[in-house]
């Protein structure tokens, strides 16, 4: 009597001993994650992460949490403070374009619940977490503005996959000690150790699952909860019933765990769809799949020197940047209309001015000028040069021809190269031999300008004049010997093509007054030699679409003949100059191949940013070739289908056509040239334009004192050339006989 007194005594001991541990609950220390899953997420990689995570004892308490607020679904993790790099190890390894950020933030919620599941001998279902994924999120995505809702995983002690047994009872899931008390149930049958092998196949947890809502009123708190557990009921399955019982709150928020009793087990198979993390590519509800993938750049992208965008990929706030010396390298920078690029280059613009450097900007349509106007640092005021044909008073002036003393068959074949390049369609042999003599003959004289072109051709005075001491006895001469000696009516015949081109600024005032000066007060030179700063605004609506080209192209290649001309400047005193031009493919006609110049522009410390909307504006041939292979650096806009399929192709991988696609205002991507190495792809959002820091007027009539010319002196200067005295006579192109 005495012994069955001490062991019922010992039993209600035991058992008020385990009601007491099994109330109690503590708190681990735990560090908050948010995950930023890719757009697309395979089942697999989320099972891989799972079983890693049960195979790995000493990672102890994880917790999972899905929550959605104004129908936006976001996932966090919480990991033991010591293992947070090794986890982000582990979701790197096995998620492909994962992304991890730090998070302090907890959710607030106003209601919790726990969730029961009826038996720990049967699996949920895990042959579609698809499905199941998507009823879960459905129930938390209807969260309204200021409502809150979260499914919250606990997972503790880790289960090992089991065999089942032959002569295995029902009561082999409960703690040992439970059966030495109250004995083993009966054997299972057929039926169940099937079902109680499915849940035991595979690693698991110990686990709790709670549920959490923030609303207003109780009416919202149950529907949403509801909600949620009618998503979770999604994954039953026969002889499994899931329900919720009331939870403290508080529990959730600082996801306490039980200190002995877990109230779940889950093998890793079923919790892939229950987590809510969002496998598939398919739309799931709450959760975004359309937008341009985000990109972590590589480490060694540079957060300095020209900053191009800030990063947008999860938990990277750097700049994207490219130091002077890869900029040399060439940027090519692609986007429609509307989509941002002119504000990447007034701010590569405004960083290159703050430098100090020689910047050259040739702008099609005239806006870029007046923002780069705007912003001109105060040190640099008086560096300004604005060549703009609109100025009808007093413009500054282009002279390609002159200084070509020194070399004037380059100087010729530049302006040559140009024509040629305006008007290929239409150009001849006749044309070629006429307008090359023209042009060698007028930059071998000197103090002359394009506007005497049409002179040298149409009044035989004026050309008796410009030829008089003409000393090419072998090429030149003789050109000029049959050019006279042909009859009116053929003459005319033969330069009308010539004629036909040079009459779209012959005919405009304003293009008159910049190309008419036979000597500028500024030369291009002064970029280099002064670091000046050569803003050119073609305007494109004012001086038409052929004029502007015209005048774009001479800039460039004037500017080409300047380039050239830093051979003789030692390297180290080269200093670095920037040219930008937007819709490079109108004005960029040099008399090389371009994938030449882009070299040799490197080697001179000349670095080119190439501007335009789309691939098809480039000529299939050595133009797109060229830009694309080197040009290194690139910064790509929402591109249109074509393009996208280009760049996702030489995105080895990382991106695909839908991705360019899909960036949004201001979002691009950028592969970049750090220490002479290309990156792969990041993503990015360019920057805001800077403050403004000038008065675009002021910095105007500053430019126009220094080195324009009132338009009335150019006119009288071409007209003084019309109407100048005859030389002595004698035949075009001889030298005149020296009076005794």
């Amino acid at each position: 009597m005495g012994t069955e007194l001490l062991l019922g005594a010992a039993v209600a001991a035991i058992g008020a001993g385990w009601l007491l541990l099994d109330g109690l609950h503590r708190r681990p220390a735990l560090s908050w994650l948010t995950l930023h899953w890719p757009r697309t997420l395979d089942a697999g990689s989320c099972l891989a992460v799972l079983r890693q995570l049960a195979a790995d004892r000493r990672a102890g308490v994880v917790v999972i949490e899905t929550s959605a607020a104004a129908g936006e679904v976001s996932y966090r993790l919480g990991v033991n403070p010591a293992a947070v790099d090794e986890m982000g190890h582990l979701l790197h390894s096995l998620v492909t374009d994962m992304e991890i950020t730090a998070t302090a933030e907890r959710p607030k919620v106003n209601a919790a619940w726990r969730v029961i599941v009826n038996t720990k001998q049967r699996a949920l279902r895990h042959d579609d977490p698809l499905t199941v994924t998507r009823a879960l999120l459905t129930g938390l995505a209807a969260a309204r503005k200021s409502e809150t809702v979260i499914i919250q995983w606990a997972l503790g002690p880790r289960r090992v996959p089991l065999p089942v047994a032959a002569n295995i009872g029902a009561g082999a899931t409960e703690p040992a000690w439970r059966s030495a008390l109250f004995g083993t149930a009966r054997p299972l049958d057929a039926e169940q150790r099937g079902a109680l092998g499915a849940k035991r196949s595979e690693h698991g947890f110990a686990c709790v699952a709670r549920v959490g809502v923030q609303a207003k009123s109780a009416a919202r708190v149950r529907a949403l909860a509801v909600g949620v557990l009618a998503g979770l009921r999604a994954a039953e399955s026969p002889g499994v019933r899931l329900s919720l019982t009331r939870e403290q709150p508080s529990r959730l928020i600082d996801a306490v765990v039980p200190f002995l009793r877990w109230p779940l087990v889950m093998n890793v198979a079923e919790l892939v769809g229950l987590t809510g993390w969002p496998v598939g590519d398919e739309p799931l509800p709450g959760v975004p799949r359309e937008g341009a993938r985000l990109l972590r750049g590589e480490a060694r992208l540079a957060g300095h020197g020209r900053v191009i965008a800030r990063s947008t990929a999860p938990g990277d706030n750097r700049q994207l940047g490219l130091s002077i010396s890869d900029a040399l390298q060439h940027l090519h920078v692609i986007g429609p209309t509307g989509t941002g690029k002119s504000t990447v280059l007034l701010n590569l613009i405004v960083q290159d001015m703050a430098a100090g450097r020689g910047v050259v900007v040739v702008d099609p349509k005239g806006q870029l000028v007046d923002d780069v106007l705007a912003r001109v640092p105060q040190g640099r005021l008086g560096d300004v040069v604005v060549l703009d044909p609109a100025d009808a008073q007093r413009p500054v002036g282009l002279n390609p021809l002159a200084g070509a003393s020194g070399n004037p068959e380059l100087v010729a074949d530049q302006v040559l190269a140009v024509f040629h390049s305006l008007y290929e369609r239409s150009w001849g042999p006749r044309t070629q031999d006429i307008l090359h003599a023209s042009l060698l003959s007028l930059a071998g004289r000197g103090e002359t300008s394009l506007c005497a072109l049409p002179l040298l051709l149409t009044n035989p005075q004026v050309r008796r004049r410009l030829l008089a001491g003409l000393d090419d006895p072998i090429a030149l001469s003789p050109f000029w010997a049959w050019f006279e000696g042909i009859s009116d009516g053929e003459r005319h015949q033969a330069i009308a093509p010539v004629m036909n081109k040079l009459r779209p600024f012959l005919l405009r005032r304003r293009v008159r007054g910049v190309l008419g000066q036979t000597t500028p007060r500024f030369q291009i030179e002064e970029v280099f030699s002064k670091q000046k700063i050569l803003l050119v605004s073609l305007a494109k609506g004012l001086l038409g679409s052929e004029a502007s080209s015209l005048l774009g192209s001479l800039v460039v290649a004037e500017l080409w003949h300047a380039t050239l001309r830093r051979a003789a400047v030692p390297v180290s005193l080269r200093r670095p100059v920037t040219v930008f031009i937007d819709e490079f493919q109108d004005y960029l006609h040099l008399p090389t191949d371009l994938a030449d110049a882009l070299a040799q522009a490197r080697g001179y410390s000349v670095g080119l940013t190439l501007s335009h909307q789309h691939l098809g504006q480039l000529a299939a041939g050595s133009m797109r070739s060229a830009v694309l292979a080197n040009a290194r650096s690139r910064v790509c806009f929402q591109l249109a289908a074509e393009d996208a399929q280009v760049m996702a192709r030489s995105a080895n991988g990382q991106l695909h056509a839908d991705d360019f696609q899909q960036l949004g205002l201001h979002e691009v991507y950028v592969r970049l040239v750090v220490g002479g190495r290309v990156t792969g792809f990041a993503s990015g959002r360019t920057l805001p334009p800077p403050f403004v820091t000038s008065d675009p007027a002021v910095v105007r009539e500053g430019s126009r004192l220094r080195y324009g010319r009132p338009v009335a002196e150019v006119e009288a200067e071409i007209a003084r050339l019309a109407e100048g005295d005859e030389p002595d006579g004698g035949p075009v192109g001889t030298r005149p006989r020296r009076r005794p």
